[in-house]
């Protein structure tokens, strides 16, 4: 029976111990997740504006090119065409960018970890 009452006393030991520890490595996870999402988001933002500046650039610059000829409106659709597969390949790029790791995912396998030694404790 003692020893019973030892285990439980060495197990709320134990338990009290890695919820400190939890928390604190949830705190640094939601920092860790903050930081990705920032530094993708203006990344993103920043080639998004980039690319978007230089196809209007290029587009200017292929209409004003065909301006006098025969071919302006061929022209004008070629760059609309552009601008739409410079539109796709874009979101493309960004839907398939490295996904980011499971949010929380070193959380989990700690406490997954701790179960485990628990249970083999018991």
């Amino acid at each position: 029976m003692f020893e019973t009452i030892d285990k439980a006393r060495q197990l709320a030991v134990i338990g009290l111990d890695r919820i400190v520890d939890y928390l604190e490595l949830l705190r640094i996870e939601i920092d860790i997740q903050r930081h990705d999402v920032a530094t993708r988001l203006i990344n993103l933002v920043a080639s998004m504006l980039f690319i978007l500046m230089a196809g209007i650039f290029l587009g200017f610059a292929i209409i004003v090119t065909y301006w006098e000829s025969d071919y302006r409106i061929i022209a004008a659709w070629c760059v609309a065409g552009f601008y739409i597969l410079l539109a796709l390949v874009t979101f493309w790029k960004a839907n398939k960018h490295s996904p980011a790791p499971p949010m929380f995912a070193t959380l989990k396998q700690e406490m997954q970890d701790d179960m485990k030694m628990l249970k083999d404790l018991l």
